[in-house]
């Protein structure tokens, strides 16, 4: 009789918490035109790639929350995407690094057809000026990357 008591508190305690398992894996979603792939490492940092396919500029590029932020606002960061030893330059000003650039927009998309063919489980962010670095996984990177035989930036182009 005790037992029956206690259990339906505990029951709705379990139903009501938050899952908090972070498995550090790809994710991708779409809002107003944009599509993006993002990842989030150990540490909180998150890389993301997007491109607006569905607006009239069409936008693409790196989003980076972590290290990134920690440099001069408003000031240029190089950072280097590292995949497979191969790095992939890029420019970002306070975590946003639009690509505009004809070169640089292939430069981008051969940073993702490079993480779609990587059988390494990780890839690393380069910050020179910080003397730092950062690593992200590999993980489900094709689940969220790839997109009808090329990229989630090919639309971009």
């Amino acid at each position: 009789m005790r037992l029956r008591s206690f259990l339906p508190p505990v029951l709705a305690i379990l139903m009501t918490s938050p899952a908090l398992a972070i498995d550090y894996r790809w994710t991708s979603g779409t809002g107003q035109g944009t599509v993006e792939a993002s990842i989030r490492n150990r540490t909180g940092s998150t890389f993301r790639v997007f491109c607006g396919s569905g607006t009239d500029d069409r936008q693409m590029g790196i989003l980076l929350e972590g290290l990134a932020t920690t440099a001069p606002k408003g000031r240029p960061l190089d950072v280097q995407v590292v995949v497979d030893g191969k790095n992939f330059p890029f420019a970002v000003t306070d975590g946003y690094g639009v690509v505009s650039a004809r070169s640089s927009r292939f430069d981008l998309e051969a940073m993702a057809k490079a993480m779609l063919a990587s059988k390494a489980t990780s890839f690393t962010i380069e910050y020179p000026s910080l003397d730092k670095s950062e690593t992200f996984p590999l993980g489900d990177v094709a689940d969220a990357l790839s997109d009808r035989g090329g990229t989630i930036v090919t639309p971009c182009l």
